[in-house]
């Protein structure tokens, strides 16, 4: 091998051994890894309902909006009523019923099921027939419901007045026990609908109505069967 042959294989060497070896980390000193956090769900805002305040704290009802269907204008919010059902507080009459006014829904597909459709125990006001599937109460009159079907014609049959649509019966178990529950009669005959008064009775205190009476279910209705300025004496 002549010197510059030599000369080159010192110069490899050299090279290789200068090359630094890849560091080794103690585990014992090592510093964890960042944990992968997972960002929580973006919490979905409450529906507001707008003018309706709750009858105990006051305040605009969020969320959940609880209204009773004896009184004219009585409402909870979600809270007020847990709070009352914990002390055991009777704070609403019975018959309660739940209002989510979110908009339409996104119609959900139907499973086949073997049970039959619903019946209500309950006549259509409209059409006089049973009401089978879903039926529609009035949140204003004492005892107005109407079918699916008549439901698309409310707004010029009854209008001004509220609805809740209701699939189970047993979601008004309370307040049909309360209607079941003895009420006074009265012997007096109702003008609008010729039944006898039972429960509620409204008479006529106008001097030209010597004998008038309403009963509640028709004394109720949006559009006046009687001259609205004509004073009703309620009995009880």
């Amino acid at each position: 091998m002549d010197q510059s042959q030599s000369e080159r294989a010192r110069q490899q060497a050299n090279i290789e051994t200068s090359v630094p070896a890849p560091a080794t980390q103690d585990p014992a000193t090592a510093e964890p890894e960042p944990a992968v956090v997972d960002e929580p769900a973006p919490e979905v805002p409450k529906p507001i309902h707008r003018g309706v305040h709750c009858d105990i704290c006051g305040k605009t009802i969020e969320g959940v909006r609880h209204k009773c269907l004896d009184c004219p204008d009585y409402d909870l919010c979600t809270s007020c009523i847990t709070q009352a059902r914990i002390n055991g507080r009777a704070t609403i009459q019975p018959g309660e019923v739940r209002v989510h006014p979110t908009g339409t829904p996104a119609a959900q597909p139907s499973e086949p099921s073997a049970v039959g459709p619903v019946v209500h125990h309950a006549t259509c006001d409209l059409c006089e027939s049973s009401i089978v599937d879903k039926r529609f109460k009035c949140l204003q009159c004492p005892d107005w419901d109407v079918c699916e079907q008549c439901f698309s014609i409310v707004d010029e049959q009854h209008p001004g007045h509220g609805f809740v649509c209701v699939t189970d019966p047993l979601a008004l178990r309370q307040y049909q026990r309360v209607r079941c529950a003895p009420r006074p009669y009265h012997h007096a005959r109702c003008d609008e609908c010729d039944t006898n008064i039972i429960g509620v009775r409204y008479k006529c205190m106008h001097p030209a109505c010597s004998d008038y009476d309403l009963c509640a279910k028709c004394e109720a209705l949006p559009i006046p069967v009687h001259p609205s300025s004509h004073p009703m004496l309620k009995i009880r």
